[in-house]
């Protein structure tokens, strides 16, 4: 849950028109109307033990590339070995 409501709940009225799984990034075309806001989650897999920086993400308008924004800089991620 994230501020009391489930992911289910956030996503319903966000419509993905496409959406790509690369090995480096998550990218969604969304469908949206004026000022509608919209809520993107994704999980980070990582396969090596080790710290990992998650990128900003970086969201524009694809007919006027002028609207866009990034957001604030995830917090660093620490993978550490199973333990046995």
């Amino acid at each position: 849950k994230i501020d009391g409501k489930t992911i289910k709940e956030l996503a319903e009225n966000t419509k993905i028109a496409h959406q790509e799984f690369w090995d480096d990034r998550f990218m969604a075309a969304l469908e949206l109307r004026s000022y509608q806001a919209a809520h993107v989650f994704y999980m980070v897999r990582a396969v090596t033990p080790g710290d990992y920086t998650v990128p900003s993400s970086f969201v524009e308008d694809m007919y006027r590339p002028e609207i866009r924004g990034i957001s604030q800089p995830e917090k660093a991620i620490t993978i550490s070995k199973p333990s046995q």
